[in-house]
């Protein structure tokens, strides 16, 4: 889509479905419209490429209760989607991979779970992904090491309002997976890298503000000048250290020739 079209400014590309109402700006579901919950449906410029990862995302004004939404491409079938919770005045989003986009998809879908759903939808976009997956193309590998600070367990959490790093393709990242196999408030899965975007998947869990999308979006021009994307191991783990301890490092005297005395961390 364009960005007239994703933001609303042209809605000749909008189906509404018998469902939605649209205004430069604003798309939302009409409430109790007697159980019809069909989504709506925004054409794309041209059918998406199959068995190339895709994302989606859309940006909402805060609204009532705890109301989902699924983001999915439709046209040849229809693509899997989990149900996103839309009230926390932040971005959203659902990424597929490369396995999952098994049609030429002509348009995307939003579709709530209820005919009571209210949320000012504000924009949406989708992006191919295939030019940047590290399951296909050689990336700039970074390591970011650390503990609940790389791990954004201590962070805010992410809101439209602070929200200051905008979605690059260029950067993915491997989530910190060492408590759990998955976690769905992010769709990550252990050791499958997934776009980076915020909230990128944290050792809580939760929707919070990260590190590795503040460095990310500085360090993929020098990747992209290279003619690479950059993929970011987030390896933090809540209260550990750097020798995979719970106890973390110590902080010890200088061993020659250093002359930093009392200053370097030594596991």
């Amino acid at each position: 889509m364009t960005a007239t079209q994703a933001a609303f400014t042209t809605t000749a590309h909008i189906d509404l479905n018998g469902n939605w109402a649209v205004a430069p700006g604003d798309l939302r579901q009409i409430v109790g419209n007697t159980g019809n919950v069909n989504g709506v449906r925004l054409t794309m410029n041209a059918p998406i490429v199959p068995n190339r990862p895709h994302f989606i995302q859309s940006t909402f004004l805060s609204g009532g209760g705890a109301e989902t939404l699924r983001q999915r491409f439709g046209g040849a079938g229809v693509s899997p989607a989990a149900s996103a919770l839309t009230t926390e005045n932040r971005p959203i989003f659902q990424w597929h991979q490369a396995p999952e986009v098994t049609g030429a998809y002509t348009f995307v879908e939003l579709k709530p779970d209820n005919d009571a759903y209210a949320q000012q939808i504000t924009s949406v976009a989708a992006y191919d992904l295939g030019s940047s997956d590290p399951a296909t193309v050689a990336c700039d590998v970074v390591l970011c090491l650390g503990d609940s600070n790389m791990s954004n367990a201590v962070s805010d959490l992410v809101s439209l309002n602070n929200l200051e790093t905008p979605f690059d393709g260029r950067v993915w990242y491997m989530p910190s997976l060492r408590a759990a196999p998955t976690f769905a408030n992010t769709m990550s899965a252990r050791h499958i890298p997934q776009p980076a975007f915020e909230p990128v998947q944290s050792a809580a869990g939760a929707f919070l503000m990260s590190p590795l999308m503040a460095f990310g979006a500085r360090f993929a021009p020098w990747s992209a000048a290279r003619g690479r994307p950059l993929l970011l191991f987030s390896l933090g783990d809540s209260g550990s250290g750097l020798n995979n301890t719970q106890a973390g490092a110590k902080l010890r005297p200088c061993r020659p020739p250093d002359q930093e005395c009392g200053t370097k961390w030594w596991p």
